[in-house]
């Protein structure tokens, strides 16, 4: 069965390569994807009276133009995120821009699986939007929560410190602020920078909270996923704290 599959993103710079206030320092121009390969609409639910189905996948694209880390948001049905997610796994990229760089970026994106032949990109003004449309069905799932609707604060578990970048640091003090999302399993994933002193503060904070592991997020006693912040401020000459 042919499918169309429309692909709305909404595109945030990533921590990993991006210097201070990236979202100040001019316009920045999207990935390209390139679809290698084509979604399909999944054969077990050919027979389903639903002939459309979603999922919102978030990804990051690497500065050298490679699918980084992804996280399944949501679906109407799992099948429907396993196809996203394996084509994602094949599809090639051109790296963002910014200020005429290639940088990390961070997408959201929501497929929409038809049963026509057509592939259109859309851009997307809100991701929590994109998940609020998802069907409620028994097979239906949103799997990102807001923090206010959790059973229980999010509670960090393991938070070992970030190294003071010394010598590549212009300054002796820094201040890092990263959005991220915490996983079903407590684990910080796929970070974006809000503001930063210098980059090599930045690479120090990402480093530190690849290791960080929070209580399991859960909502109506299902483990979600939930999106949060989180500010590093460094001093010299003793070890950085997080605030």
């Amino acid at each position: 069965m042919k499918t169309s599959v429309s692909i709305r993103s909404l595109m945030l710079p990533a921590a990993l390569l991006v210097a201070a206030a990236p979202l100040q320092a001019g316009e920045i121009v999207p990935p390209k994807i390139i679809q290698t390969v084509t979604a399909r609409f999944p054969v077990s639910q050919e027979n389903s009276t639903n002939r459309t189905g979603e999922a919102v996948v978030l990804v990051s694209i690497t500065a050298e133009g490679k699918l980084g880390d992804l996280l399944v948001a949501g679906y109407s049905h799992p099948d429907f995120a396993t196809e996203a997610v394996n084509v994602l796994r094949q599809w090639r990229f051109e790296p963002a821009q910014l200020d005429g760089q290639p940088v990390s970026v961070r997408l959201t994106l929501q497929f929409d699986f038809q049963t026509t032949m057509r592939v259109i990109n859309l851009p997307a003004r809100d991701s929590l939007a994109a998940l609020a449309r998802l069907p409620a069905g028994a097979a239906g799932r949103n799997l990102v929560a807001d923090a206010r609707n959790l059973d229980a604060a999010l509670a960090l578990l393991e938070s070992p410190a970030p190294q003071h970048p010394r010598a590549a640091a212009p300054t002796p003090e820094g201040r890092v602020t990263l959005d991220f999302f915490v996983d079903e399993t407590g684990r910080a994933r796929l970070p974006v920078v809000v503001e930063s002193t210098h980059q090599a503060y930045t690479d120090a904070a990402v480093q530190a909270l690849a290791a960080w592991r929070f209580s399991i997020p859960t909502s109506q006693s299902r483990p979600v996923i939930v999106r949060t912040q989180q500010t590093f401020l460094f001093s010299a000459p003793t070890d950085p704290v997080a605030e």
